[in-house]
Formats: structure tokens, sequence, C-alpha cells
């Protein structure tokens, strides 16, 4: 359960220490919801990245329009979105709303961080079990 929303906020671009995790309940007409021995994880790990990194484009596009800049100039770090150009930066907060009414990129749009640019997959956090 720790690792799947750790997958997601490091593409994200979110702080560890602002994000709360909510266990749904599960329900018998989906299927084996069980996440234990990390097979969600093995295989839903791109996914899970790709989540994450269409949430970053989305508040991202949010704040460049705002901002009338190139949505690819900004980038997210914990939990705000930064134009790299000018330092500008906003909360996630701030821009939510709009982002939740944009169009979802397509995957083909997506930057994923190189591992080199991980902070948070293969570090220990404490887990929310």
């Amino acid at each position: 359960r720790t690792s799947i929303p750790q997958i997601m906020m490091e593409e994200l671009g979110a702080d560890w220490q602002h994000v709360t995790i909510k266990q749904a309940t599960g329900d018998a007409k989906y299927g084996d919801q069980n996440t234990d021995g990390s097979r969600s994880v093995r295989r839903n790990f791109q996914r899970l990245r790709e989540a994450g990194a269409t949430a970053a484009l989305m508040l991202c596009t949010a704040a460049a329009k705002g901002w009338q800049v190139d949505p690819y100039e900004c980038e997210t770090q914990a939990h705000f979105v930064v134009h790299k150009p000018t330092g500008r930066k906003v909360a996630f907060a701030d821009v939510v709303a709009v982002a939740a009414k944009l169009p979802v990129p397509k995957p083909s749009d997506l930057k994923l961080k190189s591992r080199d640019k991980w902070t948070q997959i293969g570090k220990a956090v404490p887990s929310v079990d």
C-alpha cells in the first residue's frame, strides 16, 4: 500500500510529507484487490508512473495557461508547479481546480523522469499499512 502512492507521487512531484493515503474499501465485484507481495507494483509500475505524470502534466498545463507559457517549460516539485525559465511557482492547490477540467493527456505526451532523477522510488519511507 505504500509503494503504489510512492510511485505515483514520484512522477507527480508531490512531497511525501504532505501526502495522505486513504485505503479504499474493497468490493468483490472488482475481483481480487489484494496488494500484498508487491504484485500490484510488478504488474502496474509503468501505469502508476504514467498516472502520476498525467496529473503532473495537467497541473503544469493549468499553471502555464495562467502564465501564458508552454507547459513543457514547467515541472512539478514538492507540491508546486515551477516555470523553469523564470523560477515562478504556484502551489498544486491553487491550480488543481483548473487542471481537473482539462482533457487527459495522451501517454505519448508524457515525459517520465529518468531513473537518475528519482527522489522517492526506492527510498525507505514509513509504511502506511
